[in-house]
């Protein structure tokens, strides 16, 4: 995962002006919305926490939001390595938007088949 959020990072810094942050999402959270995204990012303008995840059940994860200061500990995540790791070596620096939702993946087509049919298969 650290490989994939470094290719990210260097394709978006070659862009003018810089990012200034990063919302990270996967792809398997279904319940994910735009009015969520806007919540990881008033929650961090309120807060001014350099990180803003999401938190359902006892987890902090994704999606999440990193702040310009902490860009550079992205980029030196190992390369097996996911961002959960920051979160968890530096908890003071996470703010938190709730999102119980987010405990929802989808990740085999039998958890898609229930999510069609109205059932919140965590998959996890």
């Amino acid at each position: 995962m650290g490989a994939s959020l470094k290719t990210g990072l260097a394709e978006l810094q070659q862009h003018q002006p810089a990012p200034t942050s990063v919302l990270v999402l996967l792809c398997d959270q279904p319940h994910i919305t735009s009015t969520l995204l806007r919540q990881l990012v008033v929650a961090q303008l309120a807060t001014q926490q350099p990180i803003v995840a999401t938190e359902y059940g006892s987890v902090r994860g994704v999606p999440v939001l990193f702040g310009e200061s902490v860009l550079p500990l992205l980029q030196a995540l190992p390369d097996a390595a996911g961002a959960q790791q920051l979160l968890r070596q530096h908890p003071e620096w996470v703010a938190t938007v709730p999102f119980p939702a987010g405990a929802v993946d989808v990740d085999t087509e039998a958890q898609y088949a229930a999510l069609l049919g109205g059932e919140a298969d965590s998959g996890n």
